[in-house]
């Protein structure tokens, strides 16, 4: 992958969307309302934005748009230990569901049973920004225990 810009410990770093507004010629503004698929772009300047981006090899970083909008899209997802086909087509599926609308999900297992363990993932995800946590055979216990009911 192509990188720009000065040297990081000795690492180039990656591109970022100055980078491809100044390739394609435009503004960094512009980048963003391609990148984020907002109208207002002409059909050429989006093909010129994508084609720099793509020969730059920019990826847009998740941590800047975070940043920037307050939104993580990020969902934590618990499952309680177990490697049966019901829970398993239940995380392939939620997975698929949140990238089909723009979403990562974070993965936690843990050992069946264990509601300290589900809380303490709970609170992880959470740390970690998710927006929203999906719980696989959940517990009452364990909601208990997160929501104070």
């Amino acid at each position: 992958m192509p990188r720009s810009g000065s040297p990081r410990n000795g690492a180039p770093r990656p591109p970022a969307s100055t980078d491809v507004a100044r390739h394609a010629g435009v503004s960094q503004k512009t980048v963003s309302r391609v990148m984020n698929n907002e109208p207002l772009v002409s059909e050429d300047v989006r093909r010129r934005v994508l084609e720099a981006a793509s020969e730059l090899g920019y990826r847009p970083n998740s941590a800047a748009r975070a940043l920037t909008s307050g939104r993580t899209f990020r969902i934590g997802f618990v499952s309680l230990g177990t490697a049966l086909h019901g829970p398993i087509s239940t995380l392939v599926a939620a997975e698929q569901a949140a990238r089909a609308k723009g979403y990562s999900m974070a993965i936690t297992t843990t050992q069946a049973g264990d509601l300290g363990g589900v809380a303490g993932a709970i609170d992880m995800a959470l740390q970690q920004g998710a927006e929203g946590i999906v719980l696989s055979e959940p517990s009452v216990v364990a909601i208990d225990q997160r929501t104070g009911e």
